[in-house]
Parts: structure tokens; C-alpha cells; sequence
């Protein structure tokens, strides 16, 4: 198990040196220009944070057919949904807007950013490339999991979860 936890991290720090990069460089620039916490090179920086927490959750998760809907969520706040709401935060801190605006614009920006990736995981399903711009069925490939596959996990049948166990755990396509 630890030789697990340590090649996830592993990967995790390989594969995403620059988050690293850019949260730390975020931080010394809002340091640099105001060092008031609701600043957008602060809020940015703590994004890059949490983004980077969150990539680190959805490697732990990968080809983890025993992730719950509460545990998928969680990724998708910490990557998606802050990255949305970090966005929409940022405008009204900019303009000097009163708190309670940057707040519920933080708020809908974390909504929005949960919508967008429910709605992304779905058409990895049974979208079109041409018009998505994208490839169908990446997620799948590459052993992500999803609310798609966590639902259908949960609410199969023995031989549809062996399904899943085999193509996302084992990597057995045939």
C-alpha cells in the first residue's frame, strides 16, 4: 500500500512540477504588489494550491472503482470548480466590489465549474468528437473516474461492476 500512496505522489510531482511553479511564483508576485489577502494574485495562488491538491486526489482515484460520489466530488471541487470559481471571484476583488459580491460570484463560479465537469464527464460517454473538440472516451482510457462510472458501479449488477473492475483496475480491454 505505501509503494502505492508513494508512486501516486511520485506521479503526481512529476507530472505536475508547474503547478508548483505557478503557485509559488503567484505567491511571490502577490507578495510583491499587496500583500492584502483578498487580493487576485492571492486568490490565484490559493487556486493553484488547490488545483494542485486536487490533481494529487484525482491520480489517488484513478482506476479506483471503489471511489463514492462524495469522494469524485471532492476532486471536482479541488480542480475544476476551483479553477471556475477562482475566475469568477477575482473580477469584483479587482473592481472593489463589497465581499458579500466577490462571495457570490465565487460561489457561482464553484457551481458553474461543477455543472461544466458533470456535463464534460457525461459526453466523454456519448459526445461527439467533431463537435467537442475532443477525443469521446479519454477519460475511460486513461482510467478516470467519473460520476459515470462511479454511478454506474454502485448501481450494477455483479457482472457490470466486474466489467468495470477489469477494464479500470486490471487495464483488461478484451
Amino acid at each position: 500500500m505505501l509503494g502505492a500512496v508513494h508512486r501516486v505522489l511520485q506521479r503526481a510531482m512529476l507530472g505536475h512540477q508547474a503547478d508548483g511553479v505557478i503557485e509559488v511564483a503567484l505567491g511571490d508576485l502577490a507578495a510583491l504588489q499587496r500583500p492584502d489577502p483578498e487580493f487576485a494574485l492571492d486568490i490565484l495562488s490559493s487556486a493553484a494550491a488547490t488545483i494542485a491538491e486536487g490533481e494529487v486526489m484525482q491520480l489517488a482515484a484513478a482506476k479506483n472503482t471503489a471511489t463514492t460520489e462524495d469522494e469524485y466530488l471532492a476532486v471536482v471541487r479541488g480542480k475544476t470548480a476551483e479553477l471556475f470559481a477562482a475566475a469568477c471571484e477575482v473580477g469584483p476583488v479587482i473592481a472593489g466590489r463589497p465581499k458579500a459580491e466577490q462571495t457570490a460570484c465565487r460561489s457561482v463560479g464553484m457551481n458553474l465549474g461543477i455543472a461544466f465537469q458533470l456535463v464534460d464527464d457525461v459526453l466523454d460517454y456519448g459526445g461527439k468528437a467533431a463537435k467537442l473538440g475532443k477525443n469521446v472516451g479519454d477519460d475511460f482510457r486513461e482510467g478516470k473516474i467519473t460520476l459515470p462510472v462511479v454511478l454506474a458501479f454502485r448501481r450494477g449488477n455483479d457482472v457490470e461492476r466486474e466489467f468495470w473492475i477489469r477494464t479500470l483496475e486490471r487495464g483488461e480491454i478484451a
